[in-house]
């Protein structure tokens, strides 16, 4: 085989022969060609507050944290068949009780490098955190925002998820803190927006998060009521092939 030359420092890109996008725990079989497998994994992001219009002042929910994004690059010796399996993180579900905290969103694990169902490689730090799901307010101090999820074992552009916005307090009404979108490069999908309290006393629950690792909204506050906090969205998984070393993510090549 010709390699055709290129100079020192510079990284040669290879054809890409494969692409599959994963919402569910699953494995990937591998296509003939490969030497490259890039895996990108968002973390679950967590669930919001919920706001608690009995307190004086009233108090809202925390927004979730968003999951982490985790970037690996597998250069195993491929062969035509083989299996990676992984895990998806599952959604943090949002709080439904005056005392409960936003649920937390799981992490999005690489788990195994398989031929003929015998295991060759466990992987075991390879993997985007859950975000942490939003705090229910107590009656002396604002509910805060979930924490991110955290990056395990991948390169460069792999990130931690942002946290969630605190809640808001207020005498009559209070609005609930936003969840957020997932980190770097691909911060898609719409974040969870906090419960809004608006004129009349009337408060609303939070958002949910919809794409890759956003979080939900915290509850807004007014009245006596509960108001529920929104839910994160679940991970996700994205598997390319390539026949020689993939570029970085968001260099436009991907």
């Amino acid at each position: 085989m010709i390699i055709p030359n290129f100079k020192l420092g510079q990284t040669r890109h290879g054809r890409k022969i494969d692409e599959v996008v994963f919402a569910i725990s699953n494995s990937y079989t591998v296509p003939p060609g490969t030497t490259h497998l890039s895996v990108e994994m968002w973390g679950g992001g967590g669930g919001g507050g919920p706001g608690r219009g009995a307190l004086s002042p009233k108090r809202s929910g925390g927004g979730g944290g968003s999951g982490a994004y985790t970037y690996v690059v597998l250069t195993e010796d491929f062969k035509k068949g083989d299996t990676v399996t992984f895990t998806v993180g599952d959604a943090g579900v949002g709080a439904t009780s005056a005392t409960t905290n936003g649920g937390a969103g799981t992490a999005t694990s690489l788990d195994t490098y398989e031929r003929d169902k015998d295991i060759l490689i466990t992987y075991t730090n390879k993997n985007a955190g859950g975000g942490q799901g939003g705090q229910y307010p107590r009656s002396n101090a604002d509910a805060a925002g979930g924490a991110g999820g955290l990056t395990n074992g991948g390169i460069v552009p792999s990130s931690n998820g942002y946290a969630g916005a605190s809640g808001t307090n207020n005498i009559v009404c209070a609005n609930g803190g936003d969840g957020v979108n997932p980190s770097f490069p691909y911060p898609t999908g719409a974040i969870g927006l906090g419960g809004v309290c608006s004129l009349g006393d009337i408060a609303a629950a939070g958002g949910s998060g919809t794409g890759r690792g956003a979080s939900g909204g915290g509850g807004g506050a007014s009245g006596s009521s509960v108001f529920n906090g929104g839910s994160g969205a679940s991970g996700e998984v994205v598997i390319k092939a390539y026949g020689y070393y993939p570029p970085v993510p968001n260099e436009g090549l991907l």
